[in-house]
């Protein structure tokens, strides 16, 4: 039955995605830096997946009194106050202190060519106290008068088991959230790796869908939709049991005939959901098993593919190979 609701939640959302992607929601936000609010006049600060505040890197560098660069080849935003150095790198949960490596439990983005950055974790490297009051959707922070610059406590040195899955690689402890899932950051590289493997081509003159699975970490398994649609006939594809004919297996690998399908011309829309589950779900306190979804459509009107978060804005990925995978 679980499998059956989270399935069932997963093509409800799947068609909310075949219009548009959802579109982070606008959330206003204000940050208090030292009794100061912070003035954002084009680029209003969000909270993102992970549930932190992202800021423009520039306003929260200038309310802490640091410096801040931007290198656009290594993706890399510094900031420097004193003799202390921290460096986030755009998309990566790793990130560097003084030398130290670290890791964030959320990472840097661009959004809108501009670096988006979490407040706390740039704040509290330099010393900083932050508190986040929910009632008025505030963050405080108040910068260490004393000078005397702390690393945040709530920084955590690299740890864990690194093993490679189908060439990437997972550690078991800093690419896993506190609700036992893949970090955001790791499911996407995952479930990139997954779209891969799956293609749309003609074998003996029958248009086929064929799919081999990439290897998971132990605890973890694929959740997949697929659908497919002339206009005038269409059918799914998932790993549930409601149809024997529209059944596929979760793992090792499958091949599917789509028998309306006498001319690829005649198709008109392609959509795939991807997602990756956790099995074990006493750890979830009643969050989603999934991080989000990775959705691919191509119609005859566009081509899409992104990751949409739980919560927090969509990330598209423009060199997606739509050829390799639809090859009818």
């Amino acid at each position: 039955m679980k499998k059956i609701a989270l399935l069932l939640t997963i093509i409800f959302t799947f068609t909310l995605l075949s219009t548009s992607f959802a579109s982070a929601e606008d959330v206003k936000i204000r940050v208090v830096v030292n009794g100061r609010k912070i003035n954002f006049p084009d680029a209003q600060p969000f909270v993102d997946a992970q549930g932190r505040t992202q800021v423009p890197s520039r306003f929260i560098a200038e309310a802490l009194g640091a410096s801040t660069t931007w290198n656009a080849k290594e993706q890399k935003a510094s900031f420097e106050l004193e003799k202390n150095k921290l460096v986030l790198t755009i998309g990566q949960s790793k990130y560097l202190l003084n030398g130290g490596t670290y890791r964030m439990d959320t990472v840097a983005i661009v959004k809108n060519a501009r670096t988006y950055v979490p407040a706390r974790y740039v704040a509290q490297a330099f010393g900083a106290e932050v508190k986040w009051d929910k009632a008025v959707r505030t963050v405080y922070i108040q910068t260490n008068t004393t000078g005397e610059v702390k690393p945040a406590p709530e920084l955590v040195p690299e740890g864990g088991t690194t093993k490679k899955y189908g060439g990437i690689s997972f550690n078991d402890v800093t690419d896993v959230d506190q609700y036992g899932r893949i970090t955001q950051e790791k499911s996407i590289e995952f479930l990139q790796k997954l779209a891969s493997q799956i293609t749309f081509v003609k074998e003996n003159g029958k248009y086929v869908i064929k799919c081999t699975y990439p290897k998971l970490p132990s605890g973890y398994e694929w959740s997949v939709g697929i659908t497919v649609d002339t206009g005038v006939e269409s059918d799914n594809w998932s790993g549930d049991l409601w149809s024997k004919l529209s059944h596929i297996p979760l793992t090792g690998s499958f091949t599917r005939e789509v028998t309306f399908v006498k001319n690829a011309k005649d198709v008109e829309s392609y959509h795939l959901v991807l997602a990756i589950d956790v099995k074990d779900r006493s750890k979830l306190d009643g969050n989603d098993p999934i991080q989000g979804l990775f959705s691919i459509v191509k119609s005859l009107e566009e081509k899409r593919a992104g990751f949409n978060p739980n919560t927090g804005p969509s990330q598209y990925f423009k060199d997606f190979n739509y050829s390799r995978m639809f090859q009818w």
